[in-house]
């Protein structure tokens, strides 16, 4: 045995060695003795730990791998005996209670905990105890020690034992010597955060009074690093079990806004008190509005952190710009603020920090004037509904005045609001610009104005004209005329004369008003493309790589959003600038800058870009196949968890992180290569969506490699971005099968890998983003698959290119179900964590709302997903159906369930009644009555998917229908004119009422049947006079099938009295040709019947004088539109 210790004495030495060769030998050699004796090595190691004659480095790095030997021994099972084990034990605790230096102390206690861990050791806890008891004060402190860290390896054994730590914490909490109640206090608060059982963790609730006095008289001594030790037990409390401090909140906000407030202590130390507050606000909002000293305590802690900047204020106006945040002490000041807001809600936090901005904003200091305009930027970031409604007229006519301030740092803040007002309230941006956006563009200009404040003002700038998917015809009203002219001849002035640190964020402006223009930027292209250019070709110098970036973004951009005529001229010389490029620079420019802009440009240039996808797709598929680099090992017992530590050169992050029960892992990643895979991802994405068949032949690699990474292990961000891109790829193949490049052998191959894999991968997802996206995916491709199909007349499809086969179809739709019902146990369990938290603020209701709302719209996508392979399958799933669908789904069509779960029953019934056949029929009795209920809804969705399911039904079993239209029809009539059915937001509602109204209308069996009191004729009227539908192209294509059946059975109550109608027809027809180049609202078949309709008309079907009088109420550009088609 001594041999052996001597050997691994020596072997511990060159571990230690800088040496990397002998150190991985030794290494090697020491995981060999492991292997081949177990118990050797144990034992070896303990004689070490306890040779006080070896070097304190040799005996702590002894007990290291000591702790990870026993936690192998322990956890995975070796071959040493219990009694071999007890002796161990025995000799752990022998040498614990001797040993006198602190850091080998606490190796001991970190080993004896994981040999205790899992219930192994139970009796220790009783051992030290009774030892603590019978040693006196002297033994206190590392007795106490050691059950904090036993706290951490095996909290079921606290809860044993609780009893009788109670007693033992509450007898030394009391002590007359403080180091020991620092000790207890740190213990107590271990076992407060480690306990599971809640009414057990309240039994410790005693113990708070003393905690904090003992941290009142730790700081008075000057013990910042156990005051700061307690204070962090504290605060994980506060973050996993805030509500174990209710009925002590006064006093604990009370003593944290002392340590706070504290200007004599470390920064760090008041920062932990700043950060319990902060996040009791969050996790416990209710409970924290109830303590009134917390928010007015916090608000002017945190405005007063806010005047801790770090630059003067002519040292800061003479600063280069950067668009990274400052990290300095008013950085925490004001993300408390935000915090806060975002936790409790505006109608608590608003009144306290608006009467801060006030009093700030009044101040000769422009400092406090800096820190109003920040609280109040804040505020809205914490609050946005509630500060749009109670504030932001008022933070408006502030910025105003504070936008011209004499001070550049309060001009900065000011810009920085504006901006971030721009993104926070895109509706409000047509108001933002008529109020800032000339003033902007003059500082943007000015000469005199400080570096930092002149790129700010571009950066605001971008924010309002940024594109977005609501933007309106009151946002690009921003760049129309003289304004666009004079934003963009500033914008050229700015480029040329401002420094290198501006000039980027210039070409992103650029872009971005390229984008919002779109072809109308046409005129201005010939001033700024030889430029943009010039930069790509000549800024080649390292520190001009973020300019030469952006002007590779911006030339994308601009090619993007003008037409291929105006950009043609270039696209090919940009292209070979930045393919050259690509050869020159790192990885990093070429897949954040020349990827995305060949993309850009692939956009604009279709089918003529395929003689570069070579070059585009080789670095493309390379990063989406790379490695990632990934280790898990032990940490050291004296690494700090959740210290982040970075390497810039190669790319890995690593951190140490906590499993519970001790156990605590260094874990390092190559995140590079995460960007670089999840950049990929989003890059398939664009390519496969802007040139889909003309991908060609590298359509199958990059499949192949999306669907690697759509279960890639190391990244929800990866598997994400690259779910979303196999849907794109997907139709991109099924878009080359139709033009003859791929066969259906291949497409069905291809279906078969990306359903299979995005059902795995949904199985096994933790992380919501990313399963939802997987989700997502497989709908897509699902329904791509169905609109593979050849489309008739009415709306259905046949002859699929692909679909999944029947048996994997049915256990596909087992498979979702499960996950819908995980789902939905996920939704319940939010609801009612929810629900337990006492004192609800309409604010919090909100919030908690979108919470919900993340897993409902996953199960409406999930649902979604089963619709299509009703689509495609039809009857023949109706068993399937009647088995296991309905028994999951039809319970929640009862009113007492959560709307948003009656909406996933009803659309998955909607498919049903649609695509299931004469055997779906049996459930439309029932579905009637509860479809006819919900049209009075307040939730919108529940009545528009009910309405559809009403249409359906008339649509496909008129019969079964009948006795109900007496209730049904009036229903209708009324949704489809109610006061707000005209509203832009109630469209799809209103048209799914009027579709239904119209299938009732056009079917002749059901006019003369009893229709609650609505004549056919006033149906007739209020369904052609909506005509042509637009919300959903299947329901408008078919809607305009059914005017033309109607016309040509020669419906008399269709034309009206004195063809009072028929000027409706007309306009309806005239629509319908309009809108070929946007969207059909017609199937190809059914315009030809409308042409060959108004032909008939000319030739004598209808007076003359009539057909005349019905083409003068029709617009100038409806009767071209009718003359041209017809």
């Amino acid at each position: 045995e001594m041999s052996m210790a001597s050997t691994i004495s020596e072997t511990l030495g060159v571990l230690m060695s800088p040496d990397n060769d002998a150190r991985r030998h030794a290494e090697s050699y020491f995981m060999s003795q492991q292997e081949r004796d177990p118990e050797g090595v144990l034992y070896a190691l303990v004689s070490i730990v306890g040779d006080v004659q070896q070097a304190v480095c040799i005996r702590s790095l002894a007990g290291i791998l000591l702790r990870r030997a026993v936690d192998k021994t322990t956890s995975q099972g070796s071959s040493i005996s219990d009694a071999t084990m007890t002796q161990l034990r025995q000799e752990l605790l022998r040498m614990w209670t001797c040993e006198n230096n602190h850091v080998i102390l606490q190796r001991l206690s970190h080993v004896i905990a994981q040999s205790a861990a899992n219930g192994n050791w139970m009796e220790l806890i009783p051992c030290v105890i009774a030892h603590g008891n019978s040693g006196g004060s002297a033994s206190a402190i590392p007795i106490l020690n050691l059950i904090e860290i036993i706290a951490e390896y095996c909290p079921d054994d606290i809860l044993t034992h609780l009893s009788s730590l109670i007693t033992f914490f509450d007898s030394h909490l009391s002590s007359e010597t403080l180091s020991i109640q620092v000790a207890s206090a740190r213990a107590t608060g271990a076992c407060i955060v480690y306990l599971d059982d809640d009414s057990a963790r309240n039994e410790l609730k005693p113990a708070i009074q003393s905690i904090l006095y003992i941290l009142g008289l730790t700081l008075s001594s000057g013990d910042e690093v156990d005051a700061t030790g307690i204070m962090e037990y504290m605060v994980s409390v506060a973050q996993f079990q805030p509500m174990f401090f209710k009925g002590a909140m006064d006093h604990i906000v009370s003593a944290m806004l002392t340590v706070a407030s504290s200007s004599g202590l470390e920064f760090s130390t008041r920062s932990i008190a700043l950060e319990l507050m902060v996040t009791l606000t969050e996790t416990a909002p209710a409970l924290a509005r109830r303590c009134s000293g917390l928010i007015k305590g916090l608000v002017p802690l945190a405005m007063s952190l806010m005047l801790e900047v770090e630059e003067e204020e002519e040292e800061w106006a003479n600063g280069v710009y950067s668009e990274e945040p400052p990290d300095d002490n008013a950085a925490v000041g004001e993300e408390a603020l935000h915090r806060a807001a975002a936790g409790m809600g505006g109608r608590t936090c608003g009144p306290p920090v608006v009467a801060a901005v006030e009093e700030y904003a009044s101040s000769s200091e422009p400092t406090y004037r800096r820190a109003a305009v920040a609280a109040l930027s804040r505020l809205a970031e914490g609050c946005s509904t509630f500060f749009k409604k109670e504030y932001l007229q008022l933070a408006l006519a502030f910025l105003t005045r504070v936008l011209i301030d004499n001070s550049p740092r309060v001009q900065f803040q000011s810009i920085q609001a504006i901006g971030r007002f721009a993104d926070l309230f895109p509706e409000a941006i047509p108001d933002i610009g008529n109020l800032y956006f000339d003033t902007l563009v003059a500082i943007m200009g000015s000469a005199d104005t400080s570096e930092r404040v002149k790129g700010h003002s571009v950066s605001a700038l971008i924010n309002m004209c940024r594109t977005r998917d609501d933007n309106t015809d009151d946002d690009t009203q921003l760049l129309t005329g003289p304004r666009l002219d004079s934003l963009l001849s500033t914008l050229c002035q700015c480029l040329q004369n401002s420094s290198i640190h501006v000039q980027p964020v210039c070409l992103t402006l650029l872009g971005c008003i390229a984008q919002m223009c779109g072809p109308a930027f046409a005129p201005y292209y010939a001033s700024f493309m030889p430029g943009i250019k010039e930069i790509m070709l000549g800024a080649t110098a390292v520190h001009m790589s973020d300019l030469r970036g952006k002007a590779m973004e911006c030339v994308g951009l601009i090619g993007e959003a003008v037409s291929d005529d105006v950009f043609a001229s270039d696209a090919l010389e940009v292209m070979h600038i930045l393919l050259s490029a690509m050869g020159e620079c790192d990885d990093d420019t070429t897949f954040d800058y020349i990827l995305p802009a060949c993309a850009r440009i692939s956009h604009a240039l279709g089918h003529r870009f395929e003689p570069f996808l070579p070059f585009v797709m080789k670095p493309l598929l390379a990063g989406a196949r790379q490695q990632i680099q990934f280790s898990m090992e032990d940490a050291g017992d004296g690494e700090t968890e959740g210290e982040m530590i970075h390497d810039e050169e190669t790319g890995l992050e690593s951190a140490v992180i906590s499993l519970g029960a001790g156990v605590r892992k260094r874990v390092t990643l190559n995140i590079h290569a995460v960007q670089q895979k999840n950049q990929c991802g989003r890059m398939m994405y664009e390519y496969a969506n802007n040139l889909k068949g003309d991908l060609k032949e590298y359509i199958g690699d990059c499949i192949s490699a999306t669907i690697v990474m759509v279960t890639d292990r190391h990244s929800s961000d990866v598997r994400s971005s690259a779910s979303l891109a196999l849907s794109k790829l997907f139709e991109a193949a099924l878009d080359s099968c139709s033009r003859g490049c791929l066969t259906r052998d291949t497409m069905q191959n291809i279906m078969n890998s990306c359903v299979s894999t995005l059902l795995g991968a949904i199985k096994g997802e933790v992380n919501s983003v990313a399963r939802s996206c997987a989700v997502e995916s497989l709908r897509d491709i699902l329904q791509a698959c169905f609109e593979s199909g050849e489309e008739m007349p009415d709306g259905s499809r046949v002859q699929f290119v692909c679909r999944p086969e029947f048996d994997f179809c049915c256990t596909s739709v087992r498979d979702m179900l499960v996950r819908c019902q995980e789902s939905v146990v996920r939704r319940s369990e939010k609801e009612q964590s929810i629900k337990r938290n006492e004192g609800l603020d309409p604010e919090d209701e909100e919030a908690y709302a979108a919470e919900l709302e993340e897993e409902e719209d996953l199960l409406s996508t999930l649902v979604d997903a089963m619709g299509q392979l009703l689509k495609l399958y039809g009857e023949a799933l109706m068993p399937l159906f009647d088995r296991d669908i309905a028994p999951n789904f039809t319970p929640y069509l009862s009113p007492t369930h959560p709307e948003a779960l009656q909406v996933v029953a009803v659309c998955m019934l909607d498919d049903m009644i649609e695509f299931g056949g004469k055997d779906s029929h049996k459930y439309i009795p029932q579905c009637l009555e509860i479809f006819a209920n919900n049209l009075k809804s307040m939730h919108p969705v529940l009545r528009q998917s009910s309405a559809y399911g009403i249409a359906q039904a008339i649509r496909f079993a008129p019969d079964v229908c009948a006795s109900h239209l007496q209730h049904v029809i009036p229903a209708l009539v009324e949704l489809a004119l109610g006061p707000d059915a005209s509203d832009e937001s109630n469209q799809g509602i209103t048209e799914n009422a009027l579709f239904a109204l119209g299938i009732a209308y056009t079917n002749p069996s059901l006019r003369n049947l009893n229709w609650g009191g609505v004549e056919p004729s006033h149906v007739a009227s209020i369904w052609i006079k909506a005509l042509p539908f637009r919300a959903d192209e299947s329901e408008a294509k078919m809607a305009s099938a059914q005017l033309c059946d109607v016309f040509e059975a020669g419906d008399q109550t269709l034309l009206g009295c004195n063809y009072q109608n028929l000027s409706e027809i007309l306009r309806v027809f005239a629509e319908v040709f309009t809108s070929l180049k946007e969207i059909p609202l017609a199937h190809p078949t059914t315009q030809q019947r409308m042409k060959c309709i108004v032909q008939q008309m000319h030739n004598g079907l209808l007076p003359n004088d009539i057909l005349h009088q019905a083409f003068a109420m029709l617009s100038l550009e409806q009767q071209e539109a009718l003359r041209t088609e017809c």
